[in-house]
């Protein structure tokens, strides 16, 4: 089972705008005609259970969004470019692996439908019969379709849970998991026999919520030692816990004060989250007055107690109908969220912002993906054309930039992969 991936997604390429002039019969001088391109294809992640893990990403790492067909003659644009969705399990987390820019919050799928906007497409270019001016009814312009930058991304797919049942090695955590579900851990009377997290089913009449065992909570878990580090990431997402602790052990107090100190260093929001305690191994108690001691010490920190044993099934009733009490409504009812579409906060800017910068060798390059969109496909050989981008530059403020600057006359200007001398 493959439980993370890296990929990269480019959202798709837009089309060409196009050059056209109209020719119809009895029409001797038409005017332009050039339409834009189709707009690229997005790509979306969205959240299934038709898909366990991400072993459809281990033989091909890029993903794009298709290419937005090009503009044509009387006004046609271009047909959009096919959207792209990549299924991936309830369940995975997304986050960027771009080395620069901010830090980007990572995005959590928690319900099959939900679907993802992770890559956007490029806009179309706009044709000739968008540069129509007063000045210029006859524009030999267009623009290159919008193409985008790749984004690195990192798949991680972590189990879901409405309950977490937590407690230190040997508290019996797998033992009550199989008693209650019908999940299968591998059990034995060692510390550490559980090596992963295990989801099971509690049922009870038509209601019914997941159970899953957080093994691996030692001291410094939160930090990586031993596999906690690992084990906790999966219960970020629990509704509630339930604390088992050992009553046979010789530090009981100490030990639940040990794994919850290991999960509020590792997420404060999920050691806020509500917990019940269980007090496993009752049947093996000789002491009652240091249980019921540290009962009441629980009971003070406003949690509910309850006395069981895993082994021969005493108390565990009560502690399942008081899990039952407090499973809301919500965690059983179906959620619909086909068609809900969300953006990821990772999604490039779609603001065009002037960058000039100059080189060492005295040139200005002027960076602004509008501009550069336009003279890549212009004959600036062709003074009438190189006339029109000028104004083009003017109306988008270029001009106005570069004086700002005050950029020495006879200096190399460059836009894209074209160049002209600056007159002042």
């Amino acid at each position: 089972m493959k439980t993370d991936a890296d990929i990269e997604v480019i959202g798709g390429t837009g089309g060409n705008g196009a050059v056209s002039f109209r020719r119809e019969k009895f029409v001797p001088s038409g005017g332009p005609d050039g339409g834009e391109g189709g707009e690229g294809g997005n790509v979306f992640l969205v959240a299934s259970h038709s898909v366990d893990d991400l072993s459809f990403y281990s033989s091909r790492k890029t993903y794009t969004g298709e290419r937005g067909k090009h503009g044509s003659r009387k006004n046609q644009k271009g047909k959009n470019g096919k959207d792209l969705f990549l299924k991936v399990p309830v369940g995975t987390q997304v986050r960027s692996r771009n080395r620069t820019g901010p830090t980007i919050p990572t995005f959590s799928f928690t319900a099959p439908g939900q679907t993802l906007l992770i890559a956007k497409g490029g806009a179309g270019g706009r044709g000739n019969a968008a540069f129509v001016t007063p000045s210029n009814q006859a524009p030999l312009l267009r623009e290159q379709g919008q193409s985008r930058k790749p984004l690195s991304l990192g798949l991680e797919v972590l189990l879901l849970a409405d309950v977490g049942l937590v407690g230190k090695p040997n508290a019996g955590k797998s033992s009550l998991l199989a008693l209650i579900t019908r999940a299968r851990p591998k059990i034995a009377a060692y510390p550490f026999t559980t090596i992963e997290p295990t989801v099971g089913v509690l049922e009870r009449g038509a209601t019914r919520c997941s159970v899953m065992e957080i093994p691996g909570l030692i001291k410094d878990a939160h930090s990586g030692r031993g596999l906690g580090l690992d084990f906790l990431r999966h219960a970020s997402f629990v509704e509630f816990i339930v604390h088992l602790v050992d009553g046979g052990s010789l530090t009981p107090m100490e030990d639940y004060l040990q794994v919850r100190e290991e999960i509020s260093k590792f997420d404060a929001t999920l050691a806020s989250k509500r917990e019940i305690v269980a007090i496993n191994k009752m049947d093996t108690i000789d002491d009652m007055d240091a249980i019921q001691t540290i009962a009441a010490e629980l009971s003070l920190r406003g949690l509910d107690v309850y006395f069981i044993s895993a082994t021969t099934g005493l108390g565990v009733d009560q502690l399942v109908a008081g899990l039952f009490e407090l499973i809301p409504t919500s965690l059983t009812a179906p959620g619909n969220n086909e068609g809900v579409i969300e953006t990821w906060q990772g999604l490039p800017s779609a603001a065009v912002e002037d960058d000039v910068v100059r080189t060492e060798e005295g040139a200005f390059v002027v960076r602004n993906d509008v501009a550069e969109r336009l003279v890549s496909l212009a004959d600036l050989s062709n003074p009438l054309v190189l006339a029109q981008a000028m104004a083009e530059f003017k109306r988008m403020g270029i001009m106005k930039h570069l004086e700002a600057l005050e950029v020495p006359e006879g200096t190399r200007v460059i836009i894209g992969s074209t160049g002209f001398t600056w007159k002042g």
